[in-house]
């Protein structure tokens, strides 16, 4: 979402070394979009360093869903909706923990 864009674009410079922002224009790279299940715009997935999914440690932000394999496996974890700066942030912390 352009909203978010240049929030994440600051985000990704300060943050260099401690969190991977990556900014992907589904409209002009729907293939990047294979393996997940994005069905609304915006969406953001978060996944852990060691490749487990982000979970979410309060319900202060809505959206957040764990997708899961066949298998009932934890795959990774999206929030469809806007985010905030500050809400980007929180959740990084959140993950570093």
């Amino acid at each position: 979402c352009n909203m978010m864009k240049p929030d994440l674009v600051k985000l990704n410079k300060e943050l260099q070394g401690e969190a991977i922002i990556r900014i992907v224009d589904v409209d002009e790279n729907i293939d990047a979009t294979d393996g997940y299940k994005i069905n609304l715009l915006p969406t953001q997935i978060f996944i852990n360093s060691d490749g487990t999914p982000y979970i979410p440690q309060d319900n202060s932000i809505d959206g957040f869903e764990v997708v899961k394999d066949d298998e009932g496996n934890p795959l990774y974890t999206m929030h469809v909706g806007i985010l905030t700066k500050s809400q980007i942030i929180n959740i990084i912390e959140q993950m570093k923990k």
